[in-house]
């Protein structure tokens, strides 16, 4: 507050707040104010009074808050005029009053996404309902990984649900999420798609803009519709602003706290004790170096997007590779260790196994070559569908086991592997160190 006043003292005038420039407007913003109008300091004061109550993080809701509510009010929230409404998952609605607030965590574009962003995305919606005091929905049904049974919710089948609540949020993440019955005003992005499951996604000209959906989030801002539905895309946005490879240093959601919402993401029994025996096994005799390797087999010809992390040179990454393991191996000052190796190839495996014969790597079903991301065919695999995804599940949580963890390449997978590490002085190597090596 002293900094505060001395910038009204700087200006001559302790009656009238003019325009700030950039730095005021950095000061006063890292205080928890901030004014893009004249004002009087008696409605500073009294605006600052109301911070405990409008916002229990310290921020204040501004006039853009206001803008953001008409919009939300007059063009983003509607009513459903069926008993059921389908964004490829089906909600029960009812008219009746309910006190209960939800937002709903499902993947609705117009693509699959795989198990890493289903799981990067809850931590944006996690954090979200615990401010909100809203209930999060854990919807994954219709994952790639079920399409032989679309009533299932594959989260419960990965994932141990005992209390049903992670880290003070009320959830549900189970097959309940068909019964439910959800208050019937919905808010969420405009959307008009076709997802490649056939089904016709559309908000039939109704919704928010992308944008509005991320400032509600990174607000927390506790809109007036019963249901908050956002884009698994605008989930993973802003995601991103807070991983642990981010340089946007964003508040909204610190990294303690996520490692301690991961902590209490309790996998499976039979999953953790498949980690359990696995590092008993191979990672107890020296240090262990763990790669994760996209390989996608094809996976850019039928995801455009995918095409930025294609391997290009086959060969010449595997020469790089085993050079660039032994150059860390160096740095961290073993005289021996192990490798371990995530991957959905098994011509990953081959390669590598050429140049360290004893590679640790896990006997499981992959998709075979030029035949597209795994989960494309993991439901008709021989393995079928949960168990491939408890696979990639437990190769997660592997590499959190190494002391060296290494990303070679950007995906949503092995950027939760920060969170889960444990081990006293584990290191994760991001994709753009592993590439100064």
């Amino acid at each position: 507050m002293k900094e505060l006043f001395n910038i009204f003292k700087k200006k001559n005038d302790t009656k009238r707040l003019y325009m700030l420039n950039e730095k005021d407007i950095d000061l006063i913003r890292d205080s928890g104010l901030f004014f893009e109008r004249r004002g009087s300091i008696f409605q500073a004061m009294k605006l600052m009074s109301l911070v405990k109550e409008l916002r229990p993080e310290g921020r204040l809701i501004t006039r853009k808050c206001k803008e953001l509510e008409d919009r939300s009010k007059n063009y983003g929230s509607f009513t459903c005029a069926e008993e059921q409404f389908n964004y490829r998952n089906y909600f029960l609605c009812s008219d009746k009053p309910s006190h209960e607030r939800y937002i709903v965590s499902a993947d609705v574009g117009s693509i699959y996404s795989g198990l890493g962003a289903m799981i990067q995305a809850l931590g944006p919606v996690w954090k979200y309902a615990k401010q909100t005091g809203r209930t999060l929905v854990i919807d994954w049904r219709n994952s790639p990984y079920l399409r032989n049974y679309p009533d299932m919710n594959l989260f419960s089948r990965l994932f141990e649900i005992q209390t049903n609540s992670i880290s003070g949020v009320k959830i549900i993440a189970d097959d309940t999420v068909r019964t439910t019955v959800f208050p019937n005003t919905l808010l969420m992005s405009r959307i008009e798609q076709k997802h490649e499951s056939g089904a016709l996604i559309s908000s039939y000209g109704r919704g928010i803009d992308n944008a509005d959906t991320i400032q509600i989030l990174m607000e927390a801002y506790n809109i007036r519709s019963g249901i908050f539905l956002p884009l698994l895309f605008s989930q993973l946005e802003v995601a991103n602003r807070y991983s642990p490879l981010s340089n946007h240093n964003d508040p909204f959601c610190s990294y303690g706290e996520l490692k301690r919402f991961y902590s209490e993401l309790k996998l499976r029994p039979e999953i953790q004790r498949q980690v359990d025996q696995y590092s008993e096994k191979f990672f107890k005799e020296c240090p262990v170096i763990g790669l994760h390797i996209r390989h996608g087999n094809g996976e850019e010809k039928v995801r455009d997007h995918f095409s930025s992390r294609t391997i290009n040179d086959f060969n010449s990454f595997i020469d790089n590779l085993v050079l660039k393991i032994k150059k860390i191996a160096k740095q961290q000052e073993y005289s021996c260790y192990k490798v371990f190796i995530a991957t959905d190839s098994d011509q990953v495996v081959n390669a590598v196994k050429e140049y360290i014969p004893e590679l640790l790597t896990r006997e499981i079903w992959r998709q075979e070559t030029d035949q597209g991301v795994d989960f494309d065919g993991a439901f008709g695999s021989p393995e079928e569908g949960i168990n491939v995804a408890a696979n990639a599940l437990i190769d997660m949580y592997l590499l959190a086991n190494s002391d060296v963890a290494i990303l070679t390449r950007s995906t949503c997978f092995a950027y939760q592997v920060p969170y889960v590490q444990s081990k006293p002085g584990a290191r994760f190597i991001s994709p753009d160190e592993f590439a100064t090596f």
